[in-house]
């Protein structure tokens, strides 16, 4: 029996079962990948994927060709099934799939994959159904049922991605639908949760997903990204860059006002404005002894004056009740200067209440946030506060964290428990709700894809995961 073995020093070969090993010519580059020819007893025809690019022999290893896409990691390879007939090659490469189908004479990359391509497998009906599985950075599970000329996301679950932003659509009671953002874009699903399709907007890395409060007519959802602000008026189907105007592209978090009104938080540049839903903008930054902003939220207008509070990394809480136009450092801030999120929700009797994630807890101000005082979780990474849509009268708060998972409290943030039954990643980026006909249902955007709780939907989830460490192919 001969075996193959792929090593940081080269390919080896064995001839007695894996006793004993040598070395073959292909040696002195890491090699992570290996596959053999479907016809390999009458062609002796092997491809390997190294960090320094692909290579095939057509002798058992005895010689290896001029290496494929010299310089790039190619992390999987694979031969078609019918290979003998269609001469299809395809290779996972640091940028995307390449596909050759003329056994390596030329190379074209998919379009539709981006990012690093870890894994490939073919359908073991490969000759009545030709499709192939990729497993990738940015997009989780792409499938291709055309022999890899086209590929669509099947992520069901998407367990395997990890995610910075959730926005629950503000009719989910009627249409289910929920937005998730991270470094593989944005991603959609219309049914609970169930499955998700990866949207066009696939090359930014999402910081925060908000849906208009008109999306059920409007069907809008605005997009912040290291990249710039994105925007879709189709409900994710297609997005548009709304960033004319910003000198820092680097958008971590926005507000909406009642009439339409923009405001952008940056990490450099920090805070814009826009009357014209992104056509242009303005800074609006007076004030502010940090261009560094990590939240913005709009509190509403009163008697002529617009009230916001924004948080920054390092300089604690800031005020405004003119609109941006200028900014004053909170009288009374919370104990730490770095915030995370800010929250502003009417209490009883129409009292105004506003909450701060910090790194050290969580903290409630009861005048637009001028003082600030501690209200739980102390010690504990908050990155996310929600609260209950109705919270007047049901004063419910939901918290993500950074490190130990989702906590609730139905007193206003005065006892809190944690929320984290059957929840197996805790690393929360961000928190969303959506109300149902008989609770609230809470998704969690994580390290790990994104969790839902409350009633279980109709279909289980399925969860994918496609990892890559080391690959030994033997032929006998």
């Amino acid at each position: 029996m001969v075996a193959f073995a792929g090593t940081i020093l080269g390919l080896y070969v064995s001839t007695d079962g894996g006793r004993t090993w040598d070395p073959t010519a292909l040696g002195a580059v890491p090699v992570v990948a290996i596959a053999l020819s479907p016809v390999r007893v009458r062609d002796r025809t092997i491809l390997v994927g190294t960090l320094r690019g692909a290579y095939l022999s057509t002798d058992g290893g005895a010689s290896w060709g001029e290496a494929w896409l010299e310089g790039k990691s190619v992390h999987s390879v694979l031969f078609s099934p019918d290979y003998a007939d269609d001469r299809a090659l395809f290779l996972g490469a640091s940028d995307g799939v390449y596909i050759s189908r003329d056994g390596g004479e030329t190379w074209a990359v998919n379009p539709q994959i981006s990012g690093a391509v870890y894994a490939l497998v073919a359908s073991p009906s490969y000759a009545r159904q030709p499709f192939i599985y990729a497993g990738t950075e940015r997009s989780g599970v792409m499938m291709s049922m055309d022999q890899g000329r086209t590929w669509v996301a099947r992520n069901n679950g998407i367990a395997s991605l990890s995610f910075d932003a959730v926005a629950v659509s503000p009719a989910f009671s009627t249409d289910r639908t929920v937005f998730a953002g991270g470094a593989s874009g944005v991603w959609r699903s219309t049914d609970d949760g169930l499955s998700w399709q990866a949207t066009s907007l696939n090359f930014a890395e999402i910081r925060a997903l908000v849906c208009s409060p008109g999306y059920a007519t409007d069907g809008k959802v605005y997009a912040a990204t290291n990249s710039g602000l994105f925007v879709s008026s189709d409900r994710g189907e297609s997005w548009r860059g709304v960033s004319a105007g910003l000198d820092v592209l680097d958008v971590t978090d926005l507000a909406l006002g009642s009439g339409g009104e923009l405001w952008i938080a940056t990490a450099g540049g920090g805070i814009y404005y826009s009357a014209n839903d992104g056509a242009s903008w303005v800074r609006r930054s007076s004030g502010l002894q940090s261009p560094y902003i990590t939240a913005i939220e709009w509190l509403g207008s009163e008697e002529g004056k617009t009230y916001l509070l924004a948080g920054t990394w390092g300089s604690g809480v800031f005020v405004s009740s003119n609109g941006g136009l200028s900014w004053v450092a909170a009288e009374i801030s919370p104990d730490t200067p770095f915030i995370h999120d800010l929250v502003g929700v009417a209490g009883y009797a129409g009292q105004k209440v506003s909450f701060a994630g910090t790194t050290a807890g969580i903290f409630r101000s009861v005048d637009r946030g001028n003082t600030w005082e501690f209200t739980g979780l102390l010690g504990r990474d908050i990155h996310r506060i929600v609260p209950h849509p109705d919270y007047a009268r049901r004063p419910n708060l939901y918290v993500g964290t950074g490190l130990d998972g989702v906590f609730r409290s139905t007193n206003g943030g005065l006892t809190w428990s944690s929320l984290n039954e059957g929840l197996a990643n805790r690393y929360i980026r961000d928190l969303a709700l959506g109300a149902t006909a008989t609770d609230m249902a809470v998704f969690a955007a994580t390290t790990g894809g994104v969790w839902r709780y409350g009633s279980m939907p109709e279909s289980p989830r399925y969860i994918l995961r496609f990892p890559l460490v080391f690959k030994l192919t033997r032929r006998g």
